[in-house]
């Protein structure tokens, strides 16, 4: 996975004083778009090979700044792999364009809004959010690889400890159990995530809390075939939508593996099963609010106040890095505009949870700050990393995994001049 945060280009943030004495075809070739003979190397059906050949668009410096750079990620990325770019209004538009261009339309997966907070002295609106383009390398490969992207719902934890408890005080009785669940949620007070998400709270003979689901085909025109009831040997109704498998084999799946809800006779609907403890967890939106602010002063406490300013927020690029990477613990990530380095301190977050053995590898310019006695932002990138990995480790218990939290740090150097 790549996740960048490049300049927003907001007029006094873009110091990648570029020099670009190369054609557009050589920086294709440096990026493994042309073979050794030139010819241009695109997908079957790509929506990129036209517009290449008619060449390059004129762009701002910022889009000259990025373009060459979008095409090495392109390159870097596994054909499972998933790149993630942070931006805001001013560059948003042509960012996506742009995006379109180097990784292919067909290869969009969404635009996240992240809204981060109120400006009260803002004339018109307030413009609190930011944005965050997710594409993928191939997303055919990630849809056959069967990839979907879920995480646990905020509520799971309390219901499951509630539904433990509920178990235990009926005695075993999954009626009884129900009644106690449904007491417990109905206790809730408004907003809290349990009460919302308050379709969990049946149980199975064997202690197992689920939820019903519709068992229809989403917008109609499904197919309709016979489902027979195991009591009464005559087809049940059949939803006005028709059915949500394409054909009874994969029904008697569901069927065969307990996860179809029965009527008490033909004549009424079934439903199917999603279990509490299934893993299936819920799919994310593509707007979320967290509040900037908290970002700031947790780098401010590890640092010292105003070191750097705006840093990312470490819990939401470990959210999206989980997501998109679907937890795997050897999973590597790329940030070249590593900034304070909160992506790297996401990703030891991450291993420190689960034991992980991540990755990442950050890039970062030697741009002079000269305060608090850091000269380079790069200078506060590798402190950074340093403090968190001490803080982490002084968090783990002798029973917790050995998590690495160490780093290695390269300084690029000039060409050697052989002549």
């Amino acid at each position: 996975m790549i996740y960048i945060d490049p300049p927003y280009n907001t007029g006094n943030d873009l110091v990648y004083d570029d020099k670009r004495t190369t054609s557009q075809a050589e920086h294709e070739a440096v990026a493994g778009q042309r073979d050794d003979e030139g010819v241009l190397q695109v997908g079957e059906g790509s929506d990129r090979a036209q517009d290449r050949k008619a060449g390059a668009s004129l762009h701002t410096k910022w889009l000259s700044m990025m373009y060459p750079r979008l095409l090495v990620a392109h390159h870097l990325l596994k054909e499972t792999g998933v790149i993630i770019v942070a931006i805001d209004d001013t560059e948003h538009a042509r960012l996506k364009l742009l995006m379109d261009r180097v990784f292919g339309a067909e290869n969009f997966i969404a635009n996240i809004i992240w809204q981060g907070g109120r400006k009260n002295d803002s004339r018109y609106v307030s413009v609190g959010h930011d944005y965050m383009l997710i594409y993928a390398k191939n997303e055919g490969s990630l849809r056959d690889a069967g990839v979907r992207w879920r995480e646990e719902r905020p509520a799971d934890e309390a219901t499951r400890e509630a539904a433990r408890i509920a178990w235990a005080e009926s005695g075993h009785n999954p009626e009884k159990a129900t009644e106690l669940m449904k007491s417990w949620i109905s206790s809730l007070p408004e907003g809290n995530p349990a009460k919302e998400n308050n379709r969990f709270y049946e149980f199975d003979p064997d202690g197992r809390v689920f939820r019903k689901r519709d068992i229809s085909w989403p917008g109609g025109g499904g197919p309709k075939y016979d489902v027979i009831h195991p009591s009464t040997g005559l087809p049940v109704r059949i939803p006005e939508r028709g059915w949500r498998y394409s054909n009874p084999e994969r029904m008697q799946q569901d069927i065969d593996a307990g996860l179809i809800v029965w009527g008490k006779d033909h004549t009424e609907y079934i439903n199917r099963k999603t279990y509490l403890d299934s893993g299936d967890g819920m799919v994310p939106t593509s707007v979320f609010e967290k509040k900037r602010t908290s970002s700031s002063n947790a780098l401010d406490a590890l640092l010292g106040d105003g070191v750097f300013g705006h840093p990312k927020d470490v819990n939401v690029l470990s959210r999206w890095i989980s997501l998109a990477t679907e937890n795997s613990k050897s999973a590597l990530i790329l940030d070249f505009f590593a900034g304070s380095g909160s992506t790297g301190h996401a990703v030891m977050d991450l291993n420190a949870a689960d034991g992980g053995d991540r990755r990442y590898i950050l890039v970062q310019l030697d741009e002079t700050v000269g305060k608090n006695d850091y000269d380079t932002i790069a200078d506060i990138t590798r402190e950074r990393l340093r403090r968190a990995g001490k803080k982490l480790a002084s968090k783990l218990t002798i029973d917790a995994a050995n998590i690495d939290t160490g780093f290695r740090s390269y300084r690029l150097a000039s060409s050697l001049d052989l002549a």
